[in-house]
C-alpha cells in the first residue's frame, strides 16, 4: 500500500461520523409550550386551534337529556326557602359596574357550587363527590407550570366523566377559549387516563364562570390524541371537537336552571336523600356523654338535610 493511501485511510478513520439529521419540531409542540408559557393569560388563536387538531362548535341548550329524577330535583330546589334566601342577598348592581367584575365572579361562584355540592353529594344517584377548593390540577410530568385550582371538580372515574368550575377574569376576548380552560380539560382526561388506561376515549367538562355568566364546555378525548400530547411525540393522532352551550345568565332564573341543568347533565340525582345512615344510639338510662350530644346533633342535621329535595348550603361561605 502506498504512502499516499495509508494518509487517505488515516485521515478517513478520523473524520467524525455526520449523524442523521434530526426531524424538525411540529408546529403542535410549538404550540403547547407557548400555552405553558402563558397559562394564565394566552387566548388560543384559530392558528393554534389548528396547530392542536382543535375546533369549536356551539351546543343547543335544548340538546341537553336529563333523567327524570334529575329534573324533579332541580326543580324542586327552586322552590326552596334556601334558593329563595340566597337570591334575596344577590347584588343586583353587579351588571351595572364593570369594575366589580372579579367580585361579582367569586361571589357567583361560591354559590352555585354550594347549591351543586349540596345537591351532588347528597343526591347523586352514583355517589360522585363534589369538591369545592381542592387543590390545583396539573397534568402528570408538568414542570412548567404550578397547575391550575378550580372553584369545584366532580369526577366519576366508574362511567367517565368529569367536570370543573373555573373563574374566569378577563375583559377581552370575553369568550373565546384560553389556555387555562384547554389545560383543565386535558388535565381531567389525564386523571381519567391513569383510573381508566383501557378506555378509548374521556369525556370531560368545565363550567367557566365570568362576570354573572355561565358557560359550559364539553369534549371528549381520544385516548391517542391525550398520549401525543403528554408524551410529546413527533405526530399529533386524532382530532377533538369541544362544545360550547350558551352562555346562561346567573342574574335570571332562567339562566340559573339552565346552568344547573348543564351541569347536572352527566351527574345523574335522585329524589331521595343518598346520604349513608347514621349508627343506632345506644339505648341507656344514664346521661348522655359529649359523644352521644355529638351524635343526636350529628342526626338531627341530617333530618333537616333530607326533609326536601334540596339543602342548604354552608351558611359559614356567606358570612
Amino acid at each position: 500500500m502506498s504512502t499516499a493511501d495509508t494518509a487517505r485511510l488515516s485521515t478517513s478513520a478520523s473524520a467524525p461520523i455526520k449523524s442523521p439529521p434530526s426531524m424538525p419540531t411540529p408546529s403542535w409542540q410549538y404550540t403547547i409550550r407557548n400555552i405553558l408559557g402563558g397559562l394564565s393569560k394566552t387566548v388560543l388563536t384559530d392558528a393554534q386551534l389548528s396547530d392542536l387538531h382543535i375546533t369549536l362548535e356551539d351546543e343547543d341548550e335544548r340538546s341537553m337529556h336529563l333523567s327524570i329524577e334529575t329534573s324533579l330535583v332541580t326543580d324542586a330546589f327552586f322552590d326552596t326557602s334556601t334558593y329563595h334566601g340566597d337570591i334575596k342577598c344577590l347584588p343586583r348592581d353587579f351588571q351595572t359596574r364593570p369594575e366589580m367584575a372579579k367580585a361579582c365572579s367569586e361571589w357567583i361562584a361560591s354559590l352555585f357550587t354550594c347549591w351543586a355540592q349540596a345537591l351532588g353529594n347528597q343526591h347523586s344517584e352514583n355517589r360522585v363527590t363534589f369538591q369545592r377548593a381542592e387543590k390545583a390540577l396539573r397534568i402528570t410530568g408538568d414542570t412548567r407550570t404550578k397547575g391550575v385550582k378550580t372553584a369545584m371538580t366532580a369526577r366519576d372515574m366508574e362511567n367517565g366523566h368529569s367536570i370543573s368550575v373555573l373563574i374566569r377574569n378577563r375583559r377581552r376576548h370575553e369568550w373565546q377559549l384560553t389556555s387555562v380552560e384547554l389545560y383543565i380539560l386535558f388535565t381531567l382526561a389525564d386523571e381519567q387516563r391513569l383510573a381508566r388506561p383501557s378506555a378509548s376515549s374521556y369525556e370531560v367538562q368545565i363550567m367557566v364562570i365570568h362576570r354573572h355568566w355561565i358557560q359550559r364546555l364539553s369534549v371528549q378525548i381520544p385516548s391517542l390524541f391525550l398520549t401525543s400530547i403528554i408524551g410529546g411525540e413527533h405526530d399529533l393522532l386524532g382530532n377533538i371537537h369541544i362544545h360550547r352551550t350558551p352562555r346562561f345568565n346567573f342574574m335570571e332564573e332562567q339562566g340559573r336552571r339552565g346552568a344547573l341543568r348543564a351541569l347536572f347533565e352527566h351527574f345523574p340525582l335522585n329524589t331521595t336523600c343518598t346520604l349513608p345512615p347514621l349508627p343506632p344510639i345506644p339505648t341507656t338510662k344514664r346521661k348522655w356523654n359529649n359523644t352521644g350530644f355529638a351524635l343526636k346533633k350529628q342526626r338531627t342535621q341530617q333530618d333537616q338535610l333530607c326533609i326536601s329535595a334540596t339543602t342548604s348550603h354552608d351558611p359559614k361561605t356567606f358570612k
